[in-house]
């Protein structure tokens, strides 16, 4: 019996986390400096996600329009789409960055530059709802 293919013409991601490390950090791993994405929520629920941090694997997972609703009201869009575009939480050359992009009814781009996963000094340097919704990406 034949599986129905479901309709993903309307499929659009609402929610993306990208990131880049330091080529110094992991230069095996990722291109230079380049933007990868280590999360995606599309509107259908469907969520594609990296699981840890120095291997590329990616599992996926459909959340009920419930359960997506509920989700992202833990999220505090609103103080997320109140930012600025850059944060630099230190001086340094070649710092990883994390940028999360936004676009529902709004479309927001926001990126914070340095180690962010790594260092308690750069993440208090970050703005806090950027790191809300980072945290819980990146541990989804």
């Amino acid at each position: 019996m034949a599986q129905e293919t479901p309709n993903t013409s309307e499929r659009k991601p609402i929610l993306v986390l990208k990131e880049s490390t330091s080529v110094v950090q992991r230069p095996q791993i990722w291109g230079l400096n380049a933007l990868n994405p280590t999360f995606v929520l599309y509107n259908d629920g469907l969520v594609i996600f990296k699981k840890g941090e120095d291997v590329l694997e990616f599992l996926s997972v459909e959340l009920t329009s419930a359960e997506m609703h509920t989700w992202l009201e833990g999220l505090s869009i609103a103080e997320f789409l109140e930012l600025g575009d850059s944060y630099y939480t230190n001086n340094f050359f070649h710092q990883p960055a994390s940028v999360i992009y936004w676009q529902d009814h709004t479309i927001k781009r926001v990126m914070v530059s340095g180690p962010i996963r790594d260092s308690e000094a750069d993440r208090h340097k970050a703005p806090q709802a950027f790191l809300k919704i980072f945290d819980r990406l990146i541990t989804f």
